[in-house]
């Protein structure tokens, strides 16, 4: 950082408007409403962003589980037919899973779900 940035830097972090911690609930709250990732993407993200430990699990714990549901539901429906041409069967169910997987669901929730 140079010289003439650091006051800048300073006078910022002073005034509270650069802070880790609304940054990590703004990040986790996006990422969840408008991607729609699920708690361990977000994680991902937020220590990709060298966020401190204990500030992921308060911005993962301020996201409902009934909205993770709802997301994970919709993302279910969604590969579900775009798959409308795959036989049902093995293939199709790990599939549904590993793209679930992806977007960031933990893997209890996403059989609960896929079983159902």
């Amino acid at each position: 950082m140079s010289a003439s940035l650091a006051p800048l830097f300073a006078n910022l972090i002073e005034q509270n408007f650069l802070n880790q911690s609304r940054f990590a609930l703004a990040y986790a709250q996006g990422k969840s409403s408008i991607k729609r990732w699920g708690p361990q993407k977000i994680k991902a993200g937020l220590m990709a962003h060298k966020v401190t430990p204990s500030l992921i699990n308060e911005a993962i714990n301020s996201i409902s589980g009934e909205e993770q549901v709802a997301q994970l539901n919709q993302w279910f429906k969604k590969k579900e037919a775009s798959l409308v041409n795959e036989p049902q069967g093995p293939k199709k169910e790990a599939k549904i899973i590993r793209f679930l997987l992806s977007k960031g669901f933990p893997l209890a929730l996403v059989l609960e779900v896929v079983k159902a």
